[in-house]
């Protein structure tokens, strides 16, 4: 996390050393206009939410649905075109608290979808990837002889992910019970989660196993 950090500094000296990296000043200007004037401005008065820490950023394109059960801790990144949601029109009358909370530096990537009807927890320095889906509830489907669209939605269990962990790209995370994804851990591109995962394990697939996990002897992810 400490290079994304260093992006996002004001400090002229970071800025030098993204140019020598291959950025241009204009990229870098265009970036600074989007993240700390356009979308501060837009996201304070059109992206409310319950708790906003210190330094959160949230571009004007994300979309943000009951603000009033959402939480955002300091130095969080919500990107492009990302989606939170706790779907107030569809579940029951909510408990005054958090349905959501996004740790502090933690980064959720463009157009990822969070929706949480019971509970989702997202720890500290947690990173998604793009397109990332993460929900804590499905549409019901038991009545045959009614839309399924009119039969409203129901959660079987909250997620946790803890600190550090990575989700890639395209992943969706659902939980049927409660799930907790432990500390560092890493979810492939493109997994489907349905089951809990261990501390410092890599899981790939559909559904998603783990392949591989952090030896702390040999010092080295190790194959299962």
């Amino acid at each position: 996390m400490k290079n994304f950090k260093n992006v996002f500094s004001l400090s002229w000296s970071n800025y030098l050393a993204l140019i020598k990296r291959g950025y241009t000043f204009r990229e870098l200007l265009i970036k600074f206009i989007q993240i700390y004037i356009i979308s501060r401005i837009y996201s304070i008065l059109f992206q409310p939410v319950r708790l906003r820490g210190k330094n959160v950023k949230v571009h004007y394109s994300a979309v943000i649905d009951g603000g009033n059960f959402i939480t955002l801790l300091d130095d969080c990144y919500i990107q492009r075109g990302a989606w939170l949601s706790v779907p107030l029109f569809e579940m029951p009358p909510p408990e005054d608290r958090p349905y959501l909370t996004i740790g502090p530096e933690s980064r959720i990537g463009p157009n990822c979808t969070i929706s949480a009807m019971s509970k989702i927890s997202i720890g500290k320095g947690v990173v998604f990837g793009p397109n990332v889906t993460l929900v804590d509830h499905y549409h019901e489907f038991q009545n045959i002889d009614m839309p399924i669209s009119d039969q409203g939605i129901t959660s079987k269990g909250t997620v946790t992910i803890e600190e550090q962990c990575w989700v890639g790209a395209n992943a969706v995370i659902y939980s049927s019970s409660d799930l907790i994804i432990g500390k560092h851990s890493v979810i492939a591109a493109n997994s489907l989660v349905r089951e809990s995962v261990a501390p410092y394990t890599i899981v790939s697939g559909n559904p998603a196993r783990p392949i591989k996990q952090y030896d702390f002897l040999l010092k080295k992810w190790v194959k299962i």
